[in-house]
């Protein structure tokens, strides 16, 4: 075997290695997938800000259903209205302008297996954190899929965190930065 047939044989097994090695990590060590949000109805004036540009607004005119990102805030300006719905379990979030509202953090975490195959034989982790800011958000996780019972749910306020404890709840910041939470029916 001369030198270059050697060398591209060599490099075929190493990453055919790598490759293998990858595989059989992704089996064994849990990793995450990512979970938006999209804005599914809207009027009045409304912004998508991934803090790195200028704010979006949101044309009602033109259909549009964006896609809310980790890191990424949806604000809605007095007077609008919005309603969100979290990938990560189609539950919604109503928001009355004005109001802000963040995605932190919304993945599953699981194994390779785990995010494939939907059974109950994988362990699987749905997380979601948000941050509001201002403003009245109606949340409404009843009927959702996973459960609202299977999902780590963590709202960051100005001055505190809040833990659901029934899956549809208020939220209304004040002017001043004062959170009132308030558990509320699912069937209205």
């Amino acid at each position: 075997m001369d030198r270059d047939s050697r060398t591209i044989v060599v490099s075929f097994f190493a990453v055919l290695g790598f490759a293998v090695t990858a595989l059989s990590a992704s089996l064994v060590v849990p990793f995450d997938v990512n979970h938006s949000a999209t804005v599914q109805r809207f009027s009045g004036d409304v912004e998508l800000d991934s803090h790195h540009n200028i704010p979006d607004r949101l044309d009602p005119a033109r259909n549009q259903k964006p896609s809310l990102k980790p890191d990424q805030t949806l604000r809605v300006l007095p007077g609008g209205a919005a309603t969100l719905r979290f990938e990560i379990n189609n539950a919604r979030a109503i928001m009355t302008g004005p109001a802000e509202l963040t995605i932190v953090a919304s993945y599953r975490r699981a194994m390779l297996l785990g995010h494939i195959l939907d059974s109950d034989r994988f362990s699987r982790d749905h997380v979601l954190t948000l941050a509001q800011s201002s403003g009245t958000v109606e949340y409404r996780f009843a009927n959702t899929d996973p459960p609202f019972e299977d999902v780590q749910i963590t709202i960051q306020l100005p001055e505190s965190e809040y833990t659901p404890v029934a899956p549809c709840w208020t939220i209304s910041i004040s002017a001043e930065g004062t959170a009132q939470t308030e558990t509320i029916d699912c069937t209205g």
